[in-house]
């Protein structure tokens, strides 16, 4: 099925492409769900920092500058069920729309996504407090890419964007964060700050003190981390200590994959120096 990027859609415009109808009022399967499967394409209807029909929260993302996407599945979901591994093996076609007001009936087509990596056992923690383990997937849908990037020793911070400004526009591009994420590049080697993993992908530009709040892009503001360690951190369940730089995880997380990285110490950038606690303090206050 060909969609318009850009072009918005309710379920019952794409029902109606299939089918030749809209979403009956009985029977609908799950099309009145996250995603559904129409023979060899997925549609996802992905909820933006908003609940969706089921009150689950998933703090899905999508970036506009890197056309990069962090899908969640349902709760109990893994790379082993039947559509997730189809998904995986490239035998399904993913089509994304996304909506950032869940009382909108219309989805915002992305794209079809392309698997750039996905973590099975991602904890989630709901606003209600409930938490559940689900498949987290990164993908992009754009191929193009540059390799050209703005070096920090050649050309300093990235330029800090006004807060006042960000209030009303804190979900549109942000000005100075390009070149905050290729620094953060450059410093780290394309490398995660706290696995040394890549690849550069699936690694997500991390400002310590909230973006939102401050506006400051700073080198010092930021780390370099995997989409879902991301995620930990944005959730509290990740920190890190300003004094030795370790990292320090829920205890919630103990008897998960990621607890392997508690009290380990913060990576140094490629030229050998940390991250000063300047921010870190700043988080906590």
């Amino acid at each position: 099925m060909d969609f318009k990027k850009g072009s918005t859609y309710t379920r019952n415009d794409i029902h109606t492409l299939y089918f030749g109808r809209p979403v009956p009022e009985t029977g609908t399967g799950n099309w009145t769900s996250g995603y559904v499967r129409v023979e060899d394409d997925l549609i996802v209807f992905m909820n933006i920092d908003v609940p969706g029909r089921t009150g689950h929260d998933f703090p899905n993302r999508y970036d506009e500058e890197t056309k990069t996407i962090e899908w969640f599945g349902k709760p109990n979901t893994n790379s082993k069920q039947p559509t997730f591994d189809k998904l995986i093996k490239g035998k399904l076609t993913p089509h994304f729309f996304a909506r950032w007001d869940n009382s909108d009936p219309r989805f915002t087509y992305l794209g079809v996504g392309k698997i750039v990596s996905y973590v099975d056992g991602n904890p989630t923690v709901f606003s209600n407090g409930n938490s559940t383990e689900n498949i987290m997937l990164t993908l992009t849908v754009e191929n193009e890419r540059t390799d050209q990037r703005i070096s920090f020793k050649d050309f300093g911070d990235a330029p800090n964007d006004d807060p006042t400004e960000l209030q009303k526009f804190a979900k549109r591009v942000r000005r100075g964060q390009k070149a905050f994420r290729d620094n953060l590049l450059n410093a780290y080697g394309s490398k995660c700050s706290i696995t040394g993993e890549g690849p550069e992908e699936a690694l997500e530009a991390v400002h310590i003190v909230p973006h939102a709040e401050s506006g400051i892009n700073e080198l010092d503001n930021g780390l370099l981390m995997r989409a879902d360690l991301h995620h930990l951190f944005d959730d509290g369940l990740l920190s890190i200590n300003s004094e030795t730089r370790n990292i320090e995880l829920d205890d919630r997380l103990q008897n998960t994959s990621y607890w392997q990285f508690n009290g380990t110490e913060l990576r140094l950038r490629s030229n050998g120096t940390q991250i000063s606690s300047k921010y870190l303090r700043q988080r906590v206050k």
